[in-house]
């Protein structure tokens, strides 16, 4: 793999930057665009696409030729620690060499903050405890956030449709809180489309790529966790979030830190802290499959249960369908008994204690042993 200098362009009140590169065989761009009022934030540097195009250089086998220079810091970290845990997370990929033309030092006045925001659980908790808190001291407070496209709005052409209706939904969330909100679109998941692992096994790294691009204006990237401490581990062909509080620091360098946050609690805790914050009750998004929640899909069905459990459903009945929630509760209920992860754990673990739970659910987990 050879990445090339990046060609800057401005249109269409968009700053584009354009990376040429080379993989098995083939020659295409890699891009990144965002809004050109964000244009002071950019720092068109090589360590963003270094973080995006790591797992497709170690699955095609190719060194990384960089045609310029790159972190020493963040340099260290991909040859020497990040490349032989990826290997083990994916016994598939290949160690390669990474050889830039030289070494640099990042020297930025970089004041920002930011986090990634989808208005799901985790990115509330995130901004709950780095900017609504008023325990948070200012040089620690949320500055910006942001959305990303690389891989988490699907790859074809409804995938940048749903990219766009979900910005246009967040950005009335983020003017509520009164927050700027970073936008950055991409074709890196593209790089990934030949044969590797969808997103969920890969999205850590993707969204380093594009929060790298800001390390001008941004000293800080807070990812918010999936996982609590406690499920924090490596083994083949699992999950990356498992280890994102691994990952993150890896990918960082001199100018920016790259921080998980929130794996301090589990999920459960975290479904209950929200319903601590009032915004949620209309903004809250926890949907897989729309730009608004769909009540049905697993993730919705799974919070509303919980929120349902913990008395709290009522709250958020302007953002789900309950009459859809209530129709499916039964049939979602009996298919837990056939899962044993950790979110499958901590519900059981709430409906024993909880009023809310239907007889039935407490009957099965004293049948099957899931008290």
């Amino acid at each position: 793999m050879k990445i090339g200098r990046p060609e800057i362009s401005h249109t269409g009140g968009e700053m584009v930057v354009r990376y040429p590169v080379e993989l098995a065989g083939s020659c295409r761009s890699l891009w990144y665009s965002l809004d050109e009022q964000n244009a002071h934030l950019v720092d068109p540097g090589f360590e963003g696409p270094l973080a995006g195009l790591l797992i497709p250089a170690m699955a095609a086998g190719e060194e990384i030729r960089v045609e310029g220079d790159v972190c020493q810091k963040q340099i260290y970290h991909l040859q020497h620690q990040l490349q032989p845990l990826l290997k083990t997370v994916f016994p598939g990929l290949s160690s390669v060499q990474i050889r830039p033309d030289g070494l640099r030092e990042i020297h930025t006045e970089a004041r920002g903050i930011i986090s990634g925001f989808s208005a799901g659980v985790d990115s509330f908790i995130t901004l709950q405890d780095h900017y609504l808190s008023p325990e948070i001291e200012d040089h620690s407070r949320l500055t910006h956030l942001a959305f990303f496209n690389v891989g988490s709005n699907g790859t074809d052409a409804g995938g940048e449709q749903m990219f766009h209706l979900r910005v246009k939904s967040l950005r009335k969330t983020t003017e509520a809180l009164q927050l700027p909100l970073v936008v950055v679109n991409s074709n890196l998941s593209e790089f990934y489309a030949q044969g590797l692992p969808s997103f969920e096994y890969n999205h850590t790294l993707r969204s380093a790529s594009a929060a790298l691009l800001l390390q001008r204006g941004m000293k800080r990237f807070l990812y918010s966790a999936g996982y609590g401490y406690p499920e924090v581990f490596i083994r083949p062909k699992m999950l990356i979030a498992h280890v994102d509080p691994i990952i993150l620091p890896q990918l960082s360098t001199a100018a920016m830190d790259l921080i998980s946050s929130g794996s301090e609690y589990q999920r459960v805790d975290k479904v209950r802290r929200i319903t601590e914050i009032p915004l949620t009750y209309e903004h809250l998004n926890v949907c897989l499959k729309s730009h608004e929640n769909c009540s049905r899909c697993r993730k919705c069905i799974r919070t509303q249960l919980i929120l349902d459990l913990l008395g709290k459903l009522d709250l958020y009945k302007n953002i789900f369908n309950l009459d859809d929630y209530y129709a499916r509760r039964r049939s979602y209920i009996y298919k837990l008994f056939y899962y044993d992860n950790p979110f499958v754990r901590e519900i059981f673990h709430l409906a024993w204690s909880s009023k809310r739970a239907p007889l039935y659910m407490k009957v099965l987990m004293l049948l099957r042993g899931k008290k």
